[in-house]
């Protein structure tokens, strides 16, 4: 004798009701179900893509260097180009489609990345400021944002590991820079703000670099880890809070 289970999907259910000639309240209910289903299986794909995408994705070299006025190096970092040209055959692979937007909350321009896998879509929030570049003007600047946005709104969705070395760099070089110091700060007086106390800010740092107090003191390294779980500590405390 088998002992093979099957499983009746929902549709398949609404089929045999309309044979039967069952009520509409009856089919109403059915539908709803078949949404749900589809729901969760969409759910199901997105996770299964997301967790592939991570087994496949070999980390990102730092390979565009930033040099001071006299031409020395400060250190390397990866431009949005270095990163598709790792990650898009994978995405593709994977079936995964990263799109992206530009909003303001309170006053504060962020980078949204949406990830797309089938029907079911996750969005990751992240701060960004408006560059100070020397030389340029408004839209160049603006310019300069968008791709900042695109690079560490991808890198926080996805977890993408970012290595490399930073090269003939002092201590503050190799720390995060203005505008990267206002990102994690705003993101840290967001939570305060849901949570409604203050943000421990020692002990998040010092887990980046052992030994740091404050933010300035996170190296460029840690950047796109710090956004990755300030997102998900945002994430948490915006949740409705289940009372007993």
């Amino acid at each position: 004798m088998s002992t093979e289970l099957t499983t009746t999907t929902p549709m398949e259910l609404i089929a045999q009701q309309l044979e039967r000639g069952t009520s509409v309240d009856q089919l109403t209910k059915l539908f709803d179900l078949q949404e749900r289903w589809e729901k969760q299986e969409a759910a199901k794909k997105f996770a299964a893509a997301i967790t592939k995408f991570q087994q496949l994705c070999p980390p990102v070299e730092k390979t565009k260097p930033v040099t001071n006025k006299a031409g020395a190096v400060m250190y390397h970092f990866a431009d949005y180009a270095d990163l598709l040209k790792t990650i898009q055959p994978i995405l593709t692979e994977c079936e995964i489609v990263p799109t992206f937007n530009f909003i303001k909350i309170d006053g504060q321009n962020n980078a949204v990345c949406r990830i797309r896998v089938g029907t079911h879509v996750e969005e990751t929030t992240v701060p960004v400021a408006v560059p100070d570049i020397l030389n340029t003007n408004e839209c160049q600047r603006l310019g300069g944002m968008t791709q900042y946005g695109k690079r560490y709104s991808i890198i926080a969705a996805l977890n993408i590991r970012v290595i490399g070395e930073d090269t003939d760099a002092t201590d503050q070089d190799e720390n995060l820079s203005r505008e990267e110091c206002k990102v994690v700060q705003d993101l840290m007086d967001e939570i305060t703000f849901m949570e409604g106390r203050p943000f421990e800010v020692q002990p998040f740092v010092n887990w980046l670099r052992e030994g740091a107090t404050k933010v300035g003191e996170i190296p460029k390294s840690q950047f796109a880890l710090a956004i990755t779980e300030l997102n998900k500590i945002r994430k948490d405390v915006s949740k409705p809070k289940k009372v007993r």
